[in-house]
């Protein structure tokens, strides 16, 4: 359709590989270069490690792990499966 994508699935569920290739075909920007859970408002993004590795998670704007860390875009991360991480663009006072 002009101006946006569509694609219609008559089974679920689907694959992450087929969902990955269908964002990446709709011009979609992937955060993580894993299959991982990824969840964000604008204020706050959270990403569940599917597997246990190495990712790139890339973020639409800059923020700050809840560790801590110093606001950016891009995070390189070393994940079990199942661990949890947290980001946010709000200013934390302890």
């Amino acid at each position: 359709m002009e101006g946006w994508n569509s694609v219609y699935v008559g089974s679920a569920p689907l694959p992450a590989e087929i969902l990955r290739w269908l964002a990446k075909r709709a011009g979609a920007e992937l955060w993580s270069t894993k299959h991982d859970i990824v969840m964000a408002t604008h204020e706050a993004a959270m990403i569940v490690a599917t597997s246990e590795g190495e990712r790139t998670f890339t973020l639409p704007k800059p923020m700050a792990a809840l560790e801590g860390d110093q606001m950016r875009q891009v995070y390189d991360l070393n994940m079990e499966m199942g661990k949890v991480k947290i980001f946010t663009n709000t200013i934390r006072k302890d």
